[in-house]
């Protein structure tokens, strides 16, 4: 992390969510902050060169903590569960109602 540019994510946290479908191997993973602005971290992914050897893209999905008052949740546990119409879910450890962390939901409806 933090290879590429300052505005990548960083600290990694919790499980990996491995997928493989038609489209190949996606990794989806958080992390705790955000290298550029130390915010309250990221959900991204992570898909394998085509030539082996080379670099994994990296893409930052979300960044938490956007809404006002952390309401969408920050510093998150992991990236979850992926459901079959490729809806992920997760948690975060802080934000949302009384700063006790939300669940999370990414991905088509």
């Amino acid at each position: 992390f933090c290879r590429v540019s300052n505005s990548d994510p960083a600290t990694p946290s919790g499980e990996l969510t491995v997928v493989e479908n038609k489209k190949g191997l996606t990794i989806y993973g958080t992390t705790q902050r955000d290298a550029f602005d130390g915010s309250n971290g990221a959900l991204y992914a992570l898909t394998p060169p085509e030539t082996q050897g080379d670099y994994w893209t990296e893409q930052t999905l979300y960044k938490f903590c956007l809404k006002a008052n952390c309401a969408d949740g920050a510093l998150p546990y992991n990236a979850g569960v992926l459901n079959i119409g490729g809806v992920l879910y997760g948690t975060t450890s802080t934000g949302g109602t009384q700063n006790a962390g939300v669940v999370f939901r990414f991905g088509k409806n």
